[in-house]
């Protein structure tokens, strides 16, 4: 996946938040990320799909796939890719990625 570049993560006394760079099509609002966010953000470009990142954010916290907790992490890595933090690596690119 990628990360926008108008946006940068910053963790300040614990709390971890999403700051605005530059102008962008989600506004100037400083989104708050809990522990659970702030990894999303930061693993998200070890992952070319939505799916592959949901696995891994799962696996490393420990939660099972049939459990509520997933479809709460599906559900916030879909909203930063509807809302254009996030954006899916296209199939021909990440197949490049790996050599």
């Amino acid at each position: 996946m990628k990360r926008t570049s108008t946006f940068l993560l910053r963790t300040v006394g614990g709390v971890s938040f999403l700051v605005p760079v530059r102008r962008n099509r989600v506004g100037n609002d400083i989104f708050y990320l809990n522990q659970m966010g702030a990894h999303i953000w930061n693993e998200a470009e070890n992952c070319a799909t939505p799916d592959a990142l949901v696995q891994k954010i799962a696996q490393h916290f420990g939660v099972e796939r049939d459990v509520e907790a997933w479809a709460g992490i599906q559900t916030f890595v879909q909203e930063l890719v509807d809302i254009g933090l996030l954006e899916a690596i296209p199939d021909t690119v990440a197949a490049g990625a790996g050599r």
